[in-house]
């Protein structure tokens, strides 16, 4: 009889491991245009993120009209939509109309991050674009991370930012940390090689976010940043201290000012919309500066929500203010979210009341009056 059952649960267990190799083999990539959406019930907007199995696809919230405004809300890398959960309903509740896209690669399995391209997240976005002037007249442009780079790219290109009215960014990678710009020197087989096919592991488990990101992301999101520039010789000098997109800048106390007014005035001088960018000095995964250099650059007024480590950030711009919280720890990932105990990741903001605030002031101030 022991043996027997003994049998059974040896059966029961190939059975179960073989059912999740199958499962794992038919999950197809999906892109922006064929990943499932959700439409979120208005009345109950936070329930929309409490089922698991669809926690990780992108959403809408429609007010059964078209809207002034509607905001298109743009995830980062390995993670997915879920994440603006404690921001959509701010701006739902201002009478905006909200549509979420998921990029290319997310939301099925890690290894799909390999076979993507910055150009896949592109056409992404253009399709979350059409989608959105469906439900609304004109776009708010949002974006976390990556896609804080994506909408920034957007709202800075002129074939691109014709029906945007407004820039909201968490995070931004605008310009990649050092580790990642020297990862992605090295060939895909190189990085295999060396161990960093993968990169960035997290300790929990969930569907909302890989456990790992695929280095050869990594570097498409590098190839996106290098769209915001024109490379510039500078005397065929190497080992650039500060990189952003294709500029490479050396020894950045000796360079005189009208080199910056090139840098700054190339691509950045479109972003002419309202902006609020949330950013925090402990950032661990992009180089603040590169926000930092951008709204600098933009000709619109804007607020920076600045989580500090003491250090004061200043501008040049009148139109540009920045609100300096100094905190004792912010890293990239939890700056967009609230820190709840139900919440399917044990990450999050406990300062995201001064996000609130800031949003909502950003969408009273340029957005609701016009509704």
């Amino acid at each position: 009889m022991k043996k027997l059952l003994i049998l059974k649960m040896m059966m029961f267990s190939l059975f179960a491991l073989y059912s999740n190799l199958l499962f794992c083999k038919t999950i197809k990539i999906t892109k922006a245009q064929n990943a499932p959406v959700k439409i979120c019930n208005p009345q109950q907007i936070a329930s929309c993120f409490r089922d698991k199995l669809t926690a990780n696809h992108p959403f809408e919230i429609y007010h059964g009209k078209k809207t002034e405004y509607v905001a298109l809300l743009i995830h980062g890398l390995s993670d997915s939509p879920y994440f603006y959960k404690d921001v959509a309903p701010i701006i739902f509740n201002k009478g905006i109309n909200v549509y979420s896209i998921r990029l290319k690669g997310h939301g099925t399995k890690v290894e799909h991050l390999k076979q993507v391209s910055y150009l896949d997240w592109i056409e992404d976005v253009k399709f979350g674009m059409k989608e959105a002037l469906k439900r609304g007249k004109k776009v708010i442009i949002a974006g976390f991370s990556t896609g804080g780079g994506l909408a920034s790219y957007f709202a800075t290109t002129k074939k691109n930012n014709a029906h945007i009215r407004g820039l909201i960014l968490f995070s931004p990678a605008i310009s990649l940390n050092m580790d990642a710009q020297v990862l992605c020197e090295l060939s895909n087989e190189n990085r295999e090689q060396l161990g960093y096919e993968y990169v960035s592991p997290i300790e929990h488990s969930h569907g909302v976010k890989y456990q790992k990101i695929a280095g050869h992301a990594v570097c498409e999101l590098d190839k996106l940043n290098q769209q915001f520039g024109t490379f510039l010789n500078r005397g065929g000098q190497r080992g650039p201290v500060y990189k952003i997109g294709n500029y490479r800048i050396f020894q950045i106390d000796h360079f005189e000012s009208k080199f910056f007014d090139i840098l700054f005035n190339h691509n950045f001088k479109e972003l002419k919309v309202p902006s609020l960018t949330v950013i925090s000095e402990y950032d661990d995964a992009v180089d603040i500066n590169g926000a930092f250099l951008m709204l600098e650059a933009a000709v619109g007024p804007g607020t920076i929500v600045h989580f500090s480590d003491g250090t004061t950030r200043e501008s040049d711009r009148d139109n540009l203010q920045i609100l300096k919280y100094t905190v004792d720890e912010l890293p990239h990932a939890e700056i967009l979210t609230k820190k709840q105990k139900d919440s399917f990741t044990p990450i999050g903001n406990p300062h995201f009341a001064k996000v609130e605030a800031a949003l909502t002031d950003y969408l009273n101030k340029y957005f609701v009056q016009s509704n």
